[in-house]
């Protein structure tokens, strides 16, 4: 981005006007006198009194009009200082200090255009020979203004996004300011962003010749290469960059990181020791090791670093924390229970490492035992919310929807926070466990503001109960809507973070993964119990604006198409199905539905190809092998399945499901013989 520049009159103007002495032998009044002494002393506005006096006496000579005009400037008066500039060159016209003021009132109205032709008209004048006596301003001082001038063009030009002016007038810029890096780093960022590289690296490597030392131009250079995918040329910056100032840990990481993205990752790890033995209390550098080590699934060596930066940073539990979370990710249970049990007794947090500890048996499938550990702790602990809906959980996830409901009946009074989230669990937990007062709790969550999209869908299954279909419908179309919405927020993040932490770090992360296993369950509940229990004239108009919102949804093109081609509507069916194989090729079941509606047409190709595609994603449903042995029948190939099949089995004997439907294949085939050799094999 472009910096914009400000230009302040006074940056000169002041400390060259304050000691001024007179130069013309004529006699100076004494209120002139006056006027100039108040202006060295800084008290520019009783200067300006004094000489406005004076110049009203008809008493003001040269140097009377140059400080009147100067003390205008200084209290940013610049229409008054241009003014009596004007009035002063008009009378004294072979003084060119008068134009030098006049550019810097125009500049201060920024009246840039008219500043910058009157600052050159006094360069002109200076190479003819004049002075700007009795201002000390020299050619460099001069020369400076100009490039500031510009930069200032420069900058109104861009604003105005009129970028090849605004790179001419930087270009101007740079010729008066040679000696100003950041002069030369605006001129290369402007060509960058108009995508002039060679340019702009003409640019940025005169600058690094002038200034050797300054590493930031070797971050834009990097910036180049970056933008125009040259590897190779990005990571040699980086490395010029580590190697000129090897204490930079941004300089280093990113090198790392470049080294190790470009397959070098030796290099890469011998940069990330160097750092760490330069930096020991640096600790994004053992983070970036441990994730290294994750990148290579070696989970033991990210928990090795880990220890090393603890013994680093004793004091920091979240590395204890991580430490576990290896533990959990090798289903190494014990051990991370064993560093929960350390850090409660270091905290002395006895609630949240418990916590952690009863969630370690349900990962491990100990549901029971999890179970009796959240009992344990909510009668020591009665009324903790976090304990009170991790039960809960637990014996929702065992369908004890009545102990459920009570757990959370009896913490209504008891539990001060997440009142929202709790009456919602009691809500859903009532109506699943046909509780008589499941009525009175859907309605206090609902009141309460709660956004679930399962509260919704049980409370629509309990309106419709009770026979109110326009409620019913109401509550199903909320579930359905809000259950997408929060689908596609949480797979925003999860890719996002899948692009930033890899395959493998998100694997990790249970809680987000248990979340979107969640809303892919609740989504596909509440479309069916939508669509197939409300009236079609109802229900359509919700789906088409539903597909008009998420127009690259494979599910809902696969639910909605489903949905279709269960009233018949095949072609409107096939059509969203098509969709559905489009934007999620991986959908097994669309590829399935879609198998049907081909075979229904008789296209029978297409169907088989459909399946094909099936069972490349899904090798163990035993429906499609026999579906294809039907259909390669029905247009005699069965014989060309049979050999595909022979060749696939002997390459992987150990498949039986494989083995069972080539059996049955060449029986179809009339191949008894091989049918027989595989099963005595």
């Amino acid at each position: 981005m472009l910096v914009r520049f400000t230009v302040n009159s006074k940056l000169f103007v002041i400390a060259l006007l304050i000691s001024l002495v007179p130069i013309f032998a004529a006699a100076q009044s004494q209120t002139v006198s006056q006027g100039i002494q108040k202006y060295q002393q800084g008290n520019f506005q009783e200067a300006i009194d004094l000489l406005e006096i004076a110049k009203f006496n008809n008493s003001m000579n040269a140097q009377g009009y140059i400080v009147l005009a100067s003390s205008y400037l200084e209290i940013q008066i610049p229409e008054k200082a241009e003014n009596n500039a004007l009035e002063g060159k008009s009378i004294f016209p072979d003084i060119l200090a008068f134009d030098w003021i006049i550019a810097e009132a125009l500049l201060n109205q920024r009246k840039i255009q008219k500043a910058r032709n009157k600052y050159l008209d006094v360069q002109d004048a200076l190479h003819q020979g004049r002075s700007l006596s009795p201002l000390n301003i020299s050619n460099e001082i001069l020369r400076v203004r100009l490039g500031q001038v510009y930069q200032v063009m420069a900058s109104d030009a861009y604003q105005n996004d009129q970028f090849d002016l605004a790179i001419n007038r930087m270009t101007n810029a740079v010729e008066f300011m040679t000696d100003s890096v950041q002069v030369h780093k605006n001129l290369a960022i402007l060509l960058i962003e108009q995508e002039q590289y060679d340019r702009a690296l003409e640019v940025l490597d005169t600058a690094k010749n002038i200034f050797p030392d300054d590493t930031e131009i070797l971050r834009i250079k990097a910036s180049i290469y970056f933008k125009t995918e040259e590897r190779d040329k990005l990571i040699d910056q980086f490395e010029e960059l580590y190697r000129t100032d090897p204490a930079d840990i941004d300089n280093g990481l990113i090198y790392a990181e470049l080294l190790m993205s470009s397959n070098k990752t030796s290099d890469g790890i011998d940069v990330i020791e160097d750092l760490m033995e330069r930096h020991p209390e640096e600790k994004r550098i053992y983070r970036m090791m441990a994730e290294i080590n994750e990148r290579q699934f070696n989970i033991s060596g990210k928990r090795a670093v880990l220890r090393e930066m603890q013994k680093q940073f004793p004091d920091d539990y979240s590395i204890l924390e991580d430490i576990a979370e290896t533990y959990k990710r090798e289903s190494k249970w014990e051990e991370a229970r064993a560093v929960y049990d350390s850090l409660k007794v270091k905290t002395n947090d006895v609630v949240k490492y418990e916590l952690e500890k009863a969630s370690t048996w349900e990962r491990q499938d100990s549901l029971a035992v999890a179970e009796v550990l959240y009992r344990n702790l909510l009668e020591e602990y009665n009324g903790n919310d976090k304990i009170v809906l991790s039960l809960g959980n637990n014996l929702e996830k065992q369908s004890k929807w009545g102990q459920a409901y009570l757990i959370y009946h009896d913490a209504l009074d008891s539990v001060k926070e997440n009142d929202v989230v709790l009456d919602t669990r009691l809500a859903i937990s009532s109506v699943k466990s046909d509780q008589d007062s499941a009525k009175v709790y859907v309605d206090q969550a609902l009141n309460l503001g709660s956004e679930n999209p399962a509260l919704f869908l049980e409370a629509s299954k309990l309106y419709l109960g009770i026979n109110n279909q326009e409620k019913a419908f109401d509550l199903a179309e909320r579930s359905l809507r809000k259950s997408f919405s929060d689908l596609a927020k949480e797979q925003t993040v999860f890719e996002q973070n899948l692009d930033k932490e890899g395959i493998l770090g998100q694997a990790g992360n249970v809680t987000q993964i248990e979340k979107l296993e969640f809303l892919n369950s609740i989504s596909e509940e509440a479309f069916e119990w939508l669509a197939y229990s409300f009236k079609g004239k109802d229900v359509k108009p919700v789906l088409d604006e539903m597909i008009d919102t998420y127009k690259t949804s494979g599910k809902l093109f696969f639910l909605v198409g489903k949905y279709y081609y269960s009233r018949s509507e095949k072609e409107i069916a096939e059509t969203h199905l098509k969709k559905s194989v489009e934007y999620s090729p991986e959908l097994f079941e669309a590829h399935l539905e879609l198998s049907e509606i081909h075979e229904d047409k008789g296209n029978i190709e297409e169907a088989i190809a459909s399946l094909e595609r099936a069972l490349s994603l899904n090798s163990t449903e035993s429906t499609v092998y026999s579906k294809l042995i039907q259909l390669y029948r029905e247009i005699g190939q069965l014989d060309q399945l049979s050999d595909r099949w022979s060749a696939k089995y002997r390459a992987d004997k150990n498949n039986e499901l494989l083995r069972e439907h080539l059996i049955e294949a060449l029986h179809k085939a009339g191949r008894y013989d091989e049918a027989r050799e595989i099963i005595d094999q």
